[in-house]
């Protein structure tokens, strides 16, 4: 389905079931066509709210097909197309969440992408904004944003675990060939606050600069208040980010393989457990007082899209 020269506009309570069939033509070869595509003149805004969330997912409702990924394509935010609003949503089974391609605008508001065989956000070079998402069950780098753009998150929650791929991963560059002679680049802006960047890996972070580090303003990363999780990101390269915690992850946790965290991490349940280290240790900010759920947030928030509540 393309949205051109209108507002697809979404009422909350509504479902949406996408059948992800196979097509081919000259352009695109063999893909699969069940998405939502927003031309440049196209913006969708999925309007759902707490009690009444809009559900993206695929058309198969039988109970072996409601936890499988890559039955339908994904939501894509075309070149161009701005005020895109995705609120109180949840979006499974496909084989990525949304891209966002070059210069186009997103905001994502209370939404939950899941159960996807690549990515659940991924950005090129467009502006993404964040709040109170979570993002888990993802078969590749679950959030990546590639090619530079201008990129925050606040509040949310990044799980992946059990696959061999990060939580997130930046890069200001797009390569054309295999040993990328031709490239483009492009600066990245990125701000996270209080958000929870976990997994199973080591490294739960991916940083790719062109330039490493010759040329910040083509990098630009702030983290503030985060938990992560690195190790050799900090002793690889020659040490280029041994330098992380005092450069570009201020008032940062990183965790342990055994740190606790989530509730129960094989229901995909995360919800912090009740010795989570990401409690109490948030920075307040004002414009959101809630978490994912409606909980209001005390004065020392927890980091992450869930507060804990005893």
């Amino acid at each position: 389905m393309f949205i051109d020269n209108c507002l697809l506009e979404v009422a909350a309570g509504t479902r949406i079931y996408v059948h992800g069939g196979i097509a081919q033509n000259e352009l695109l070869g063999v893909f699969n066509d069940g998405f939502l595509f927003t031309l440049p003149n196209g913006r969708i805004h999925f309007a759902g709210t707490l009690e009444e969330p809009i559900i993206v997912q695929g058309d198969r409702l039988e109970a072996g097909f409601q936890e499988l990924p890559g039955q339908w394509l994904g939501i894509v935010i075309g070149r161009e197309s701005r005020g895109n609003l995705v609120e109180h949503t949840i979006i499974k089974n496909s084989q990525f969440g949304i891209y966002a391609d070059s210069a186009s605008e997103l905001r994502l508001r209370n939404t939950i992408i899941h159960t996807t065989s690549s990515s659940a956000l991924l950005g090129i070079h467009s502006e993404i904004q964040a709040e109170n998402c979570l993002f888990y069950d993802n078969a590749a780098n679950a959030v990546q944003f590639l090619h530079g753009g201008d990129y925050q998150l606040d509040h949310c929650t990044t799980a992946s675990y059990g696959v061999d791929a990060s939580a997130l991963a930046l890069s200001n560059f797009q390569c054309y060939n295999d040993d990328c002679t031709e490239n483009s680049v492009y600066r990245l802006r990125a701000t996270f606050r209080n958000s929870i960047f976990a997994g199973s890996r080591r490294d739960e972070i991916i940083m790719q600069d062109a330039f490493e580090r010759m040329e910040p303003e083509f990098w630009q990363l702030d983290m503030d208040h985060c938990l992560v999780k690195v190790d050799q990101l900090l002793t690889g390269s020659n040490g280029r980010y041994s330098d992380f915690f005092s450069t570009y992850c201020l008032d940062c946790f990183n965790a342990d393989q055994d740190d606790p965290l989530f509730a129960d991490i094989g229901e995909n349940d995360y919800h912090l457990d009740t010795l989570s280290v990401a409690q109490n240790r948030g920075l307040v900010i004002p414009s959101l007082p809630l978490d994912l759920e409606g909980t209001p947030r005390d004065e020392m928030p927890d980091i992450g899209c869930y507060e804990r509540v005893d």
